[in-house]
């Protein structure tokens, strides 16, 4: 294994995807966003209720007549009911939950009550909370809490929507396949091929190709815990196995100056350019 120049170790600490992204890495957490879905769910389907607050939905804005259906914000694994106040104060209570109903976070908006309509903005990044009147709340999109990652790999002839891509600088796509005599390899695409890495060498795959995309939370590569250039450390819970290569070493995905490869001896083994490079990274999260 060839070991990589130097980088900057000050820009390390990063976690890409969270939150906290350096700006002169040209990395955004937005290419790994899904858009927030409403969808009308029975207004007796609620979990649990907070103290104080109530479920008030109507059918629309001019009625306080009770709505058999409510609509809902599902973003990143999450859902994300408005209630209203039992005091009938003109705000409402907009509360997150995981998979299990399980309150993630709650906040009061002020200005609205008896939710009857929401709507998505994907350029301002928001969505309108609608309720009495016409009168609405907008919530951030970085407001709404998203669970963990949750990856699918699907078989394309080009990367796809919400394809997950390396932690910074190039963002190369990741992919898997199949490349001579038939050998998994998982890596980056170029726009001809997958490649994958042994020893530092390009390894192509240009059969069966399939890439990584994002089905819901924010993609996440985790920064090595090892002091030195280059070394993963102890690996991340949940991180992300590509599969075995055929002389049967987990591929556990792996970010280095933005290409992607896995790790091998503790270091991030890929085939990309690494001059400069920033990482290693681990994807962690899971896949369905």
């Amino acid at each position: 294994m060839t070991y990589r120049r130097a980088v900057a170790y000050a820009f390390k600490t990063i976690l890409i995807g969270t939150g906290a992204v350096c700006a002169t890495l040209g990395a955004s957490a937005s290419q790994a966003q899904t858009t927030p879905q409403i969808a009308i769910v029975p207004a007796s389907s609620n979990p649990p209720v907070p103290a104080g607050l109530k479920v008030t939905c109507t059918p629309n804005a001019n009625t306080g007549a009770p709505s058999p259906t409510c609509p809902v914000i599902q973003y990143g694994g999450v859902t994300t009911w408005a209630y209203s106040f039992i005091d009938n104060r003109v705000s409402y209570g907009i509360v997150s939950y995981d998979a299990n109903g399980a309150v993630l976070k709650n906040m009061t908006r002020d200005g609205a009550r008896y939710v009857y309509k929401m709507t998505v903005d994907p350029i301002a990044k928001t969505v309108s909370i609608f309720g009495q009147s016409d009168a609405k709340v907008d919530v951030a999109w970085s407001d709404l809490p998203t669970s963990s990652p949750v990856y699918a790999w699907v078989p394309a002839a080009s990367p796809p929507a919400n394809v997950v891509k390396g932690a910074n600088m190039a963002q190369a796509p990741v992919c898997r396949g199949l490349g001579q005599y038939d050998r998994p390899w998982a890596g980056w695409w170029d726009g001809a091929a997958c490649n994958g890495s042994y020893g530092g060498n390009k390894m192509p795959a240009t059969k069966n190709v399939q890439f990584l995309t994002l089905v819901s939370g924010t993609v996440t590569w985790t920064p090595g815990q090892s002091s030195r250039y280059n070394q993963v450390g102890p690996l991340p819970p949940n991180s992300i196995n590509a599969g075995k290569t055929y002389s049967g070493y987990d591929q556990v995905l792996c970010s280095y100056g933005g290409y992607i490869g896995w790790v091998y001896s503790n270091i991030c083994e890929q085939s990309g350019t690494h001059q400069g490079g920033i990482g290693p990274f681990v994807l962690t999260g899971a896949v369905q």
